[in-house]
């Protein structure tokens, strides 16, 4: 398939400073510390990892609101580059971006049909066909044509998400960056939104970049899943072979965290309790940032930062003993083995 959008050695760091005026810079938070991967046309990636990974920075550079420090954003074979910002502006339409809080990203002060028209106001479309664009977009995500007029107050949480849903696509976008977006929903409600996203893609041919820090929810909506962690990707790989044989042990202990409704599956089962916290992005530790809370790091993961590798085909890993261990055949262990019946 062909490749949509390219990210290259993405870095994103924010300053911290010191003083009154804030004048001295005593560090730089790295939040996105140089992030590859690719979307491809008509697929969804989902980005997922802890919060504070840097997941939300890399969907905002990518969107055109946050200038990354460096590295390459490709879209549609154009390289962004240095003058990203009015790069983008040429693409107005083309990139559109989903909000985790469908109530914050709403104008309390329009209407349902002012709010899904707002991408059309740098188009020269009459009154009438603007309405009938945003009549066709609210029954492709579901909204009855009685509440076109109704303020955001009126709705309900799923009904403000799929208003939001209606104003990214109105403009048929070839790429959709879905920031958290059934998070603050009910899991009832997650059902439904999830399964209106794979519904809008069938139809219309766009991409996700699907970001969210729940498995489940990016098990059932993407091909592919990046897997984030202190600002880095540390596994990328198809979505269903991920649950299947997860390689990086970040990636094993994220899955081990997903509810199983099986009482007795879920008593069987090995949990993988994380060590420690999550280190500072102001002070990330030497070698493989994942490496303090590492029940299987080695000398040579606190001295080198691994390589993402291709280390089986279409999987890709950055770790140095996942590399030694696929050598050796390692077995998985009887724990690991029930998680994947259950989730295979």
């Amino acid at each position: 398939m062909d490749i949509l959008l390219e990210v290259k050695d993405l870095k994103k760091y924010f300053p911290l400073t010191k003083g009154i005026l804030r004048e001295r810079q005593i560090g730089l938070i790295k939040a996105v510390d140089g992030v590859s991967f690719t979307v491809r046309k008509g697929e969804t990636l989902g980005l997922v990892g802890e919060s504070g990974c840097g997941k939300t920075t890399t969907g905002r550079c990518i969107m055109g609101l946050e200038e990354p420090t460096s590295g390459k954003i490709i879209f549609e074979d154009k390289d962004l580059g240095s003058s990203y910002g009015l790069e983008f502006k040429k693409l107005q339409g083309r990139v559109q971006i989903i909000f985790q809080d469908p109530y914050g990203s709403l104008d309390p002060r329009l209407t349902a049909e002012q709010i899904i028209a707002e991408p059309l106001m740098v188009e020269k479309f009459n009154h009438s066909e603007t309405r009938e664009k945003v009549k066709e977009v609210m029954g492709l995500v579901g909204l009855d044509l009685e509440m076109i007029n109704r303020y955001a107050h009126m709705f309900s949480g799923g009904q403000r998400q799929r208003i939001s849903i209606a104003r990214a696509i109105i403009r048929r976008p070839s790429l959709i960056v879905c920031d958290e977006p059934v998070s603050a929903l009910d899991v009832s409600i997650q059902a439904q939104i999830i399964n209106l996203f794979m519904e809008l893609q069938e139809k219309l041919g766009h991409s996700y970049l699907f970001i969210a820090h729940d498995l489940s929810v990016v098990r059932n909506i993407s091909d592919w899943v990046a897997v984030m962690y202190l600002g880095k990707i540390v596994e990328i790989v198809r979505a269903m072979e991920l649950f299947r044989k997860p390689l990086h042990f970040y990636t094993r202990a994220l899955i081990s965290a997903v509810p199983i409704p099986d009482p007795s599956v879920e008593k069987e089962r090995q949990r993988i309790l994380l060590k420690g916290e999550v280190p500072s992005p102001l002070n990330p530790p030497s070698g493989c940032h994942f490496h303090p809370r590492c029940w299987e790091a080695k000398k040579i993961c606190a001295e080198e930062e691994p390589r993402m590798k291709e280390v089986e085909p279409e999987h890709w890993a950055a770790c140095w003993v996942v590399e030694k261990q696929l050598g050796s055949r390692r077995l998985k262990t009887e724990g690991e083995r029930i998680l994947c019946k259950i989730l295979s």
